[in-house]
C-alpha cells in the first residue's frame, strides 16, 4: 500500500521550495566554500551538457538520465507513479498562480530562465529518491547545494565519487 501522504509531503516540500524565491536568488550560503565553483555560464553549459567524464564515456546529461530511469523503474516496481504523476500535476494546477508569479519574478534572471527545467526535475527527483529510499545520495547532495544557493553543474573527478562542482550565478 502506497503512503499518499508521505508522497504528498515530500513532493508539497520540493514544490514549495522551488516556489520559494530562494533557488539562485545570489544568497549565497558559506557552506558552499567546500564545493568547487564555476562561475562562467559557457564553462557551466560545457560541463553540464558537453564535457564527457573519462571514468564513464557520459556527459553529465547522459548520466543523470541513466539515475533517473532507474528512479522511475523503482517506483514502477512500487506501483507508486500514477500516485506521483497525479498529485504533482494537481498540486501545480493548484498553484499556477504561484508558479506563474514565480516566473514572472525570475523573467529577467536569465540564469535562472537557463536552468528552470532542470532544477524542477533535479526537485522532483529527489523526491522520489527519498520516496523509493534510494541509496544514491546523489539528489540529496544536490538539494543542499540549491538550499545554499548554488546550482550543481557537475563532478570534480569521478561522477557520483566525489564533490559536485556548483555554479554561483552573479
Amino acid at each position: 500500500m502506497t503512503d499518499k501522504h508521505g508522497m504528498q509531503a515530500t513532493i508539497r516540500e520540493s514544490l514549495d521550495f522551488f516556489l520559494s524565491g530562494r533557488i539562485l536568488n545570489g544568497q549565497i550560503s558559506t557552506g558552499l566554500d567546500h564545493y568547487p565553483r564555476q562561475s562562467g555560464r559557457l564553462d557551466v553549459d560545457e560541463l553540464m551538457n558537453k564535457h564527457v567524464y573519462p571514468e564513464t564515456g557520459e556527459t553529465w546529461d547522459d548520466m543523470e538520465e541513466t539515475i533517473f530511469h532507474e528512479l522511475e523503474k523503482q517506483m514502477t516496481n512500487l506501483g507508486i507513479v500514477q500516485y506521483f504523476d497525479s498529485f504533482y500535476q494537481e498540486y501545480k494546477d493548484s498553484n499556477k498562480k504561484i508558479f506563474i508569479k514565480n516566473r514572472f519574478k525570475k523573467i529577467f534572471s536569465e540564469d535562472f530562465l537557463y536552468f528552470e527545467n532542470r532544477i524542477e526535475m533535479h526537485l522532483l527527483y529527489y523526491a522520489v529518491s527519498s520516496l523509493v529510499k534510494m541509496r544514491e545520495p546523489y539528489f540529496a547532495d544536490i538539494m543542499t547545494v540549491y538550499r545554499l544557493g548554488g546550482m550543481p553543474c557537475g563532478f570534480e573527478g569521478a561522477p557520483f565519487r566525489s564533490r559536485l562542482i556548483v555554479y554561483v550565478p552573479s
